[in-house]
């Protein structure tokens, strides 16, 4: 379909790749894309993404960073704003296995994560697991132990849609780790409400 080409090529060339989409004639106003990464919190790039939440649908300001932590580790943050501030909501860790080599894929593990008074318990045993294919340049995605409780794609957005504007059309391994944590604030909202006793629209 013309409208969901665009969005997915709107999103990575404007926002990711730093280029000028390509014009599509059949729509009069673009979509905006899924998610717009600039400026920075210390030396880290931020990235903000709204999502629809409760029954009236109520737009929901996310910024998230994701910091290099060591080979194939980041640390992922998330703050929503709540009540007009901004306050942190999810504090996660992030690790990537590189089979480019071996099999052409990239794999991005986000794991859950919960506030224990003032620090952050990891379970690794629980995340969401995303293969990056640079061949058919597609991402799949599933779930171990208790993250695929948390599904919750109440935001309005189409499966498909969603799907493409995480895809990004060139793999960098910067661009993917934060495509995923868009998706993974998305499509995996109810991990990060169970994280803290942050309240979000109902």
């Amino acid at each position: 379909m013309k409208t969901l080409k665009y969005f997915a090529t709107g999103l990575f060339f404007s926002t990711l790749l730093g280029m000028t989409p390509p014009a599509e004639t059949s729509l009069l106003t673009p979509p905006p894309p899924l998610f717009r990464c600039g400026g920075t919190q210390g030396n880290l790039v931020k990235c903000t993404i709204e999502r629809k939440m409760g029954k009236k649908k109520t737009p929901v300001t996310h910024f998230f960073t994701t910091k290099s932590t060591g080979a194939n580790s980041f640390e992922l943050r998330i703050e929503a704003v709540l009540s007009g501030a901004s306050s942190l909501v999810y504090n996660g860790r992030i690790t990537t296995i590189d089979k480019r080599s071996t099999e052409n894929k990239y794999v991005v593990q986000i794991f859950l994560s919960k506030k224990k008074d003032y620090s952050w318990d990891t379970s690794t045993g629980d995340a969401l697991v995303a293969t990056y294919d640079l061949k058919k340049k597609d991402i799949t995605f599933e779930t171990t132990g208790k993250m695929g409780t948390f599904y919750d794609n109440s935001h309005g957005m189409a499966a498909a849609a969603l799907k493409s504007a995480t895809t990004p059309p060139n793999f960098d391994v910067d661009n993917v780790v934060k495509a995923i944590s868009a998706y993974f604030i998305m499509d995996y909202h109810k991990a990060i409400q169970a994280a803290t006793t942050n309240q979000f629209p109902k």
